[in-house]
């Protein structure tokens, strides 16, 4: 569980880089960005926890 958290933290991590970067007005675009960058990394963790036993049964090789 700890690396699973800490995946969505890493991800969060690109957001707030954004908003050190921004100045003004672009300190709220920045946030925005910090906050969407989250809330994305939280969405696709928890789908990915829900879904875990689908993502486990796939093995093989892609065939193009």
């Amino acid at each position: 569980m700890i690396n699973e958290l800490s995946l969505v933290n890493k991800i969060s991590l690109l957001g707030l880089l954004a908003l050190l970067a921004g100045t003004g007005n672009g300190v709220l675009y920045a946030l925005i960005f910090a906050l969407t960058i989250s809330f994305t990394a939280a969405v696709i963790k928890i789908i990915y926890l829900k879904f875990e036993h689908f993502f486990q049964q796939k093995t093989g090789e892609i065939i193009l």
